[in-house]
């Protein structure tokens, strides 16, 4: 892949479309489990070392 800029009609969109899909339902609620279960490590990590209080 060459790091020239590109135009618009230089840019293909069915090629783009093919290599970034959207994620699957179950690599969605995997991630999303995963974002949520690390923000709450951060909350309790934050409240132990005393960081609210």
């Amino acid at each position: 892949m060459s790091s020239e800029p590109t135009t618009d009609a230089d840019f293909d969109v069915e090629a783009y479309q093919k290599e970034h899909g959207q994620p699957g339902g179950a690599e969605s609620a995997f991630l999303s489990v995963v974002m949520f279960a690390g923000l709450v490590i951060f909350g309790v990590g934050c409240w132990a070392l005393g960081g609210w209080g």
